[in-house]
């Protein structure tokens, strides 16, 4: 499983926790809407008859325009609660990703083969990497030696801690070459086809 992949499955796990509630929300908006074009039927008409008693050729025109707003309105208000919901299914993944760097599944397997795989994809025989201050501890001279012997490569740790929550930034020394393969960074890259996985799962039944 890519890391990508990875991610896609961790939106769909907080989907299943939070869909009840997204179900309710959901229900309400879709009330809200068709209240809206009942409503604007209602003063379409009014508008109609009225239009219809001093410019008859013209009120079927003047009602549809009513009406055709009425739908962009609503429709325009649907999509808005879509993304809203959809931003806030990111933002419960980057909060589970705050756990999951803790976790021993990512300490002792998955930032190594992110790492490994990022290294290879660098055409150096020489790698910089870039870990947070917290997985900097976890890479030992011993346990960068290991890697560096099995990948073919010399891995040198960075001075620097980096800014993002797990993952890692590894770059030829002129870094001339630059993989960042932080998790906000493959959540942005994720974030394309899990919108539409999202979304899907979120309205299906809208």
């Amino acid at each position: 499983m890519t890391a990508t992949q990875g991610l896609v499955a961790m939106a769909s796990e907080i989907l299943k926790e939070v869909r009840a509630e997204i179900e309710r929300t959901l229900e309400e908006a879709a009330s809200r809407a068709r209240k809206m074009l009942e409503d604007s039927w209602k003063l379409a008409n009014q508008r109609y008859e009225q239009i219809l008693l001093d410019y008859e050729s013209r009120a079927d025109s003047e009602a549809k325009k009513v009406v055709s707003k009425a739908e962009i309105d609503s429709k325009l208000s649907l999509l808005k609660l879509r993304e809203e919901l959809v931003e806030a299914v990111f933002k419960a993944v980057k909060e589970k990703l705050k756990d999951y760097v803790k976790s021993k599944e990512y300490r002792n397997d998955f930032l190594w083969a992110l790492l490994e795989k990022a290294v290879a994809a660098i055409p150096s025989e020489k790698v910089i990497v870039t870990l947070n201050s917290s997985d900097k501890k976890l890479a030992t001279k011993e346990k960068l030696k290991k890697l560096s012997r099995s990948l073919g490569k010399e891995l040198v740790l960075s001075e620097n801690a980096g800014n993002f929550l797990g993952g890692v930034i590894v770059s030829s020394p002129d870094e001339r070459y630059v993989i960042n393969a932080s998790l906000e960074v493959l959540l942005e890259r994720a974030k394309p086809s899990l919108r539409v996985k999202v979304a899907s799962m979120l309205f299906e039944e809208v």
